[in-house]
């Protein structure tokens, strides 16, 4: 049975998707430079220890994010605070690594287990999707150039940085397609940037991809309830085909 079919028989006529740790993995690409930078402040600074300087990064990360959203410019706050820690005599060895995260920026991922399958069989069908994403604006289109995702995508939806993806964003999106938050599926791997704000606007269809590694802030709250769940991206067009609404 052709997915299109099934999606209209359930009367949904878009799919709304995040874009970064849903369809790219983001999470291993910062990952990579973050132990870039670590390393190379480690092996400079001999009296830091890793698991010390690596615990204040991601503390201070998560408290920007929680703050302000993920604004590239807060790797530059995250540096400072460490120089304010560690000793300002460090501070060239600190700016000195920092291009192994402002590199964050200049690079893109590929795709994450099934993703270009299920971007294709979307695409084939002709069905609607919308990219909802929050991330730095130059670095999400320079993704989807390198991805080439403009073409399976009938709208990209890019929440500024300097905020938070809330319900008031997922309720914009739909507006902009001209669309009933009943008429959308939202998927995403965020809790509290995905599912519950795309439920607090009223988008009762969600699929959640519950991703084994991954940011721990983007599950803190869980998912609301009747929200469905999958580990993998090749695991929703079979869901879909089971009509689960």
């Amino acid at each position: 049975m052709k997915l299109s079919k099934v999606l209209r028989e359930m009367g949904v006529l878009a799919i709304f998707c995040d874009l970064d740790d849903t369809l790219i993995p983001t999470h291993g690409l910062f990952g990579v430079q973050i132990a870039l930078f670590l390393e190379a402040v480690v092996r400079d600074i001999q009296d830091i220890q890793y698991r010390d300087i690596e615990s204040r990064l991601k503390a201070s990360n998560d408290e920007l994010f929680l703050a302000s959203g993920p604004q590239r410019n807060n790797w530059r706050i995250t540096v400072q605070r460490l120089i304010l820690h560690y000793g300002p005599e460090f501070s060239h060895i600190f700016w000195g690594h920092y291009h192994y995260l402002d590199e964050i920026y200049q690079k893109s991922p590929s795709w994450k287990e099934g993703a270009l399958e299920f971007l294709s069989q979307i695409a084939e069908e002709n069905i609607p999707l919308v990219i909802v994403t929050h991330a730095n604006k130059k670095w999400t289109l320079l993704k989807m150039e390198r991805l080439e995702l403009w073409k399976y995508v009938a709208h990209v939806y890019i929440v500024p940085e300097a905020g938070h993806k809330t319900a008031r964003e997922w309720a914009s999106a739909c507006s902009l397609m001209k669309l009933s938050t009943s008429e959308v599926i939202a998927i995403g791997d965020s809790t509290i940037s995905d599912m519950r704000p795309s439920c607090e606007a009223g988008i009762s269809k969600r699929i959640w991809v519950n991703n084994a590694v991954g940011w721990d802030l983007y599950k803190a709250k869980g998912v609301p309830a009747g929200t469905l769940e999958v580990t993998s991206v090749s695991e929703i067009v079979p869901l879909l085909l089971t009509k689960p609404w």
